[in-house]
């Protein structure tokens, strides 16, 4: 049986060998989806910092007993965070934490309150008792691969390098890897050039249309920016352009 079937077929907004992406709000979307039938889930949630009207952290542990139902027993529940946030994770329940992972940057126009930002979290916790299946570090370096173009000026496209580091120590090639915030696409990038099989779920349209392109096309070859202005046609129209010049 076609590993896809599984999957319900309503909101499927593009499709590509072992790749799905769906558009629609992700409670509507997960709430399909069978029990036990994913390996680890991998995203970058809202934070809660008001970026835009979509941030909102309520979404992300109201839906913990999704997550925990549709992922299979012993596996892994992987996210990116903010550093301003980092209390607000005691909401999780269902999940046991096992350990931060430091994303380190070289440059960035971030700010916090002691200076310069150079690093952001990235929490590991574990649905039973999962095995790391690579074992690497806990310091991972905030780069693209190469084909990636290598500053991609988006907090919200996570470098490829780092998240392809994530796939080899927490996966293994043919998973299913859910994103119930996939954003620009990068993690489905780097699932389709690791031979992982991902599922992102995406609400924006404009968002889901890049992840799109970018996974068809296998690389990125224009910036986000770039990207959006060909999306939408006026940079103005949208809150991303505002924050082009921004790492994490």
């Amino acid at each position: 049986m076609n590993w896809k079937s599984r999957f319900p077929e309503e909101d499927r907004y593009f499709e590509l060998d072992d790749i799905i992406l769906y558009q629609n709000n992700v409670i509507e979307v997960l709430s399909k989806f069978p029990d036990r039938s994913v390996d680890i889930i991998i995203t970058d949630p809202p934070y809660g910092i008001n970026y835009n009207e979509y941030d909102n952290s309520n979404i992300f542990y109201e839906l913990e007993k999704e997550y925990y139902r549709v992922l299979k027993p012993n596996s892994w529940f992987v996210f990116w965070w903010t550093i301003k946030k980092i209390p607000e994770i005691a909401k999780l329940r269902l999940f046991k934490y096992k350990w931060m992972i430091v994303c380190l940057f070289h440059s960035t126009y971030s700010k916090c309150i002691l200076g310069d930002r150079t690093y952001t979290p990235v929490f590991v916790f574990a649905k039973g008792e999962p095995k790391v299946v690579y074992r690497r570090t806990d310091c991972l370096l905030a780069e693209e691969l190469p084909i990636v173009q290598s500053k991609v000026k988006a907090g919200d496209f996570k470098p490829t390098f780092a998240l392809s580091q994530l796939l080899l120590m927490f996966t293994k090639e043919e998973d299913v890897v859910l994103d119930p915030f996939m954003g620009f696409g990068s993690l489905g990038l780097v699932c389709k050039l690791f031979n992982r099989k991902y599922i992102g779920i995406e609400k924006n349209k404009e968002r889901i249309e890049i992840a799109k392109k970018l996974i068809s096309e296998g690389k990125l070859v224009k910036s986000i920016p770039e990207y959006l202005q060909e999306v939408k046609g006026n940079q103005n129209e949208t809150y991303l352009f505002s924050r082009q010049n921004r790492i994490f």
